[in-house]
């Protein structure tokens, strides 16, 4: 039984296809998450990196603004915090960069390290998984594990979060908790 009315129909059917559907469009092959999540990485980066002609004080090119941005230089709130960088929302409260926040959250510090070498796509998946020492008969296990969980991970606005007056009364006593 159709519960969706004729006016809305055409576009159910176009939200729903197997390319746009986070659940059933899932690339099951190493090859079709690889591509999945270089393709989405490379999109994030700016266009131009540096500004042309202009040379900076030490000698180096100067970097465009949207470059700096992108690299966090801008409104690194403190060194290193690559978190806080890639997480940045927009006015909508979109993510900036919703790959390098997926990047970010998945665990451990050793699996992002692997991700983030390996959607750089300078290399090929094999050469990276040694570089990490990855046994080679276990690199593509490996690697499909690690995408696999960049998938799930991956949003482009943050979940929402429920307000305090939200929460029941127990979940309010439990967040209240004081564990010293």
């Amino acid at each position: 039984m159709n519960l969706r009315s004729a006016q809305y129909q055409v576009e159910n059917d176009i939200s729903s296809r197997k390319g746009r559907d986070r659940i059933r469009g899932k690339p099951l092959t190493l090859r079709g998450l690889l591509l999945w999540a270089q393709r989405g990485y490379a999109l994030e980066a700016p266009g131009k990196m540096h500004s042309g002609a202009r040379i900076e004080e030490d000698g180096d090119p100067a970097m465009t603004g949207e470059a700096k941005g992108y690299i966090g230089f801008h409104d690194a709130k403190e060194p290193n915090d690559w978190r806080g960088i890639a997480c940045r929302l927009d006015k909508d409260g979109q993510y900036l960069t919703p790959m390098r926040a997926a990047i970010e959250g998945v665990q451990p510090l050793e699996r992002r390290r692997f991700l983030r070498s390996l959607l750089v796509a300078e290399f090929h998946a094999k050469d990276v998984s040694r570089l990490h020492e990855i046994p080679d008969w276990c690199s593509g296990d490996v690697t499909h594990q690690s995408l696999s969980l960049l998938w799930d991970r991956w949003r482009d606005k943050p979940l929402p979060r429920p307000s305090w007056t939200d929460l029941s009364q127990s979940q309010r006593d439990a967040e209240t908790v004081d564990i010293a």
